[in-house]
């Protein structure tokens, strides 16, 4: 860069002086040099570029004003003579420029580094076919350990759960509080001996008090970068980690903690604060929070939060709720298998703006959706006196005093079945109750009902309750008005009456101590309906599927196990006329001589009952019926599908479900018996 400028500089300077003489060699020359920069070697193209740029100015210098008087002496003839000189220059250089530029290599690109191949060396049998085994070079070997040897996302130690024991204590003074060492408790897992996990705590944030797993303590370290505890197992396998820290002074203000934690899915929180404390505020939580005012305890599904954050700066003083309801309409549905309740809240236009709207809840109810003028809004949870108190969030677009309120909420009763009896769960609002109050109750059509008050209710139509709701419900069967002093009621829900002819046929596979159940049944509903197929099962048994079909259609149905220990079945639409039902089960042998294990669908019927017991290898396998109700058959190789190869051993009809309680099935184990033939064979060999 520095020749280029000075043949810049010289350049100039000489054309310059030599345009103070005569025209004709500035111009004879300037084509000359403009053409040579046009046809030198790359490398050289900045000093030819300066050096024409040069030439330029040197010739404009020489035609400045000052040399007027100069260029006024020059003939037109001496100007034309130096244009012809030049033009005949260029056309002789022409040739030459062309060989030049044919002669001018291009520089050949720069190759790209290929690594030095490694020879393997692959040992031969004398047959010349090669064997297992390798021979590499010691570089290539050890690339090779390295990559090995390189964790993988399987041998990572991860942490699956995490909870936070967080605890609020009462100052020095009376309205100061002060936060006790937070209590982490981890679960990890470590894939691999020998490996560190690493908690990404921050030394900077954090004074750790006490480290422990599995209740014995254990050292640990910070790495060198002070962004994460290192604790080292020695052994693989799930455990419990225990971490007790306090925030370290100064990193967050007082009344409020705020610290970075491992972002888990299924982290919680569990705080509790004296009495007189205000309320605790969660901002960083990702799921439900719920408070037992009681028990001053808080209970906040965390979620996948980077940070633990918890402020208790507020007041403990109540929010402003709304004016009274004018209309309060529930709807409780019961179907097989599940009750669930509808809350529709009507509130005229309110003066004042308000963040929630409280109800007091029964607390077996659980929510599932909210809804304020058709938006969806969210809820928390907390515990008063005997009741639930759930406050749903008022969204800030909702125009309370131009259009009011209509509150849509939906709860699952979640100690109910939809059978027996159930106390009418109450839902109130937690300030004042609705000027009017109308209760519906809705049952799947083949149940029945019977309600009791404890005190007197006016009764309403079913067409006065769905004119109110805004919509019909054909399953509707009674409505009430509980305006006045309303205190408990009490449903009774059974199953209408049916006749069904059912013909049942059981295949028990039993090996040494789990057996497979094939149930088939053909079931002729000749009066009523079913809506649901609640069938006696052993206690240990897993059901793997359950189909029915009418006709070439298959029923939608779903199962559950009742707290009575039955399996309950639900179809989508009551079952009537003929239908099949294909059920497969197993289940686990407690001991040898416990009852036959079977399949009894709880429904009384005209009924034949058979079980065929197959027997494995792998056991053998005896039944006996100590009361009446059964009666030995036959056996044939008649069989529905089984898991594995087997043959049958017994069979019985049972008309009693009595007689399989006092039934033993006795298994034992079928030890192999091995029979053989040894030959062996002398040849001799002369010498």
């Amino acid at each position: 860069l520095a020749l280029a400028w000075s043949a810049f500089l010289i350049s100039a300077s000489i054309f310059w002086w030599i345009g103070r003489y005569t025209l004709r060699v500035t111009l004879l020359f300037t084509p000359l040099i403009l053409l040579c920069s046009l046809l030198i070697p790359y490398p050289l193209v900045p000093i030819s570029a300066l050096t024409l740029i040069g030439c330029l100015l040197g010739t404009l210098a020489a035609m400045l004003p000052s040399k007027s008087a100069r260029r006024a002496e020059v003939a037109p003839s001496e100007i034309a003579g130096a244009v012809g000189v030049s033009a005949l220059l260029l056309l002789a250089l022409a040739p030459l420029s062309s060989a030049v530029a044919d002669d001018t290599e291009t520089p050949a690109p720069t190759p790209v580094p290929v690594p030095a191949p490694y020879e393997v060396l692959v040992p031969i049998d004398p047959e010349g076919k090669a064997q297992d085994s390798y021979y590499l070079p010691a570089p290539l070997y050890a690339a090779l350990r390295r990559l090995q040897q390189a964790p993988t996302a399987d041998d990572i130690p991860v942490i699956t759960d995490a909870m936070y024991d967080v605890q609020l204590v009462s100052g020095a003074t009376a309205d100061r509080f002060e936060l006790a060492p937070v209590r982490a408790t981890l679960s990890v897992f470590i894939p691999t001996a020998s490996r560190s996990l690493r908690v990404p705590f921050r030394k900077e944030d954090m004074q750790v008090v006490d480290v422990r797993v599995g209740g014995q303590q254990i050292p640990f370290r910070w790495t060198q970068a002070s962004d994460a505890l290192e604790l080292d197992f020695q052994d693989e396998g799930e455990f419990e980690v225990t971490i007790e820290f306090s925030p370290a002074k100064g990193v967050t203000p007082e009344q409020r903690l705020d610290l970075p934690i491992p972002a888990i899915p299924s982290s919680r929180i569990l705080a509790s604060v004296p009495n007189g404390a205000p309320k605790l505020d969660f901002p960083q939580s990702r799921g439900a929070s719920t408070h037992d005012s009681d028990r001053r305890t808080y209970n906040v599904q965390h979620g996948p939060a980077e940070r633990l954050v918890i402020d208790w700066s507020g007041s403990a003083t109540a929010t402003a709720q709304p004016k009274a309801p004018t209309q309060q309409l529930t709807r409780l549905t019961i179907e097989p298998g599940a009750a669930v309740v509808d809350l529709q809240l009507e509130y005229s236009p309110q003066e004042q703006t308000f963040p929630s709207v409280d109800l007091d809840v029964d607390p077996r109810l659980r929510v599932i959706r909210t809804v304020i003028n058709g938006m969806m809004c969210e809820s928390s949870i907390s515990r008063v006196g005997n009741l639930n108190r759930v406050a749903i969030t008022v969204d800030e677009a909702v125009d309370v005093a131009t259009d009011g309120m209509q509150i849509n909420a939906s709860f699952l009763v979640t100690e109910a079945s939809g059978l027996g009896h159930l106390l009418i769960p109450r839902i109130t609002p937690a300030t004042q109750p609705a000027a009017r109050h109308w209760l519906g109750i809705s049952v799947a059509p083949d149940l029945e009902v019977d309600t009791t008050f404890d005190e007197d209710v006016a009764f309403l139509t079913p067409s006065e309750f769905e004119n109110a709701w805004g919509k019909e419900d054909p399953t509707l069967k009674l409505a009430a008005d509980l305006s006045t002093a309303f205190k408990s009621g009490t449903i009774k829900t059974f199953f209408k009456p049916t006749q069904l002819t059912l013909d049942e046929h059981v295949s028990l596979t039993v090996a040494d101590r789990a057996a497979d159940i094939a149930y088939q049944a053909t079931v002729d509903v000749r009066e009523g309906e079913l809506g649901q197929l609640p069938w006696r099962v052993p206690d240990a048994c897993s059901v793997e599927s359950i189909v029915v079909q009418q006709g070439d259609r298959k029923i939608p149905t779903t199962w559950t196990r009742a707290a009575s220990g039955q399996l309950i079945a639900a179809v989508a639409q009551p079952l009537q006329d003929e239908f099949t039902i294909a059920l497969k089960a197993r289940v686990e042998l407690p001991a040898s001589g416990s009852p036959l294990p079977t399949v009894w669908l709880n429904q009384t019927a005209s009924r034949t009952h058979r079980v065929d017991v197959y027997q494995t290898r792998s056991a053998e396998v005896a039944v006996t019926f100590t009361g009446p109700g059964s009666e030995a058959i036959e056996v044939t190789d008649e069989a529905l599908e089984i898991t594995s190869p087997s043959w049958p051993t017994a069979a019985f009809l049972i008309s009693d479900y009595e007689a399989i309680t006092t039934s033993k099935l006795v298994t034992r184990r079928n030890r192999a018996v091995v029979n053989g033939v040894s030959l062996t064979t002398l040849t001799s060999h002369d010498a």
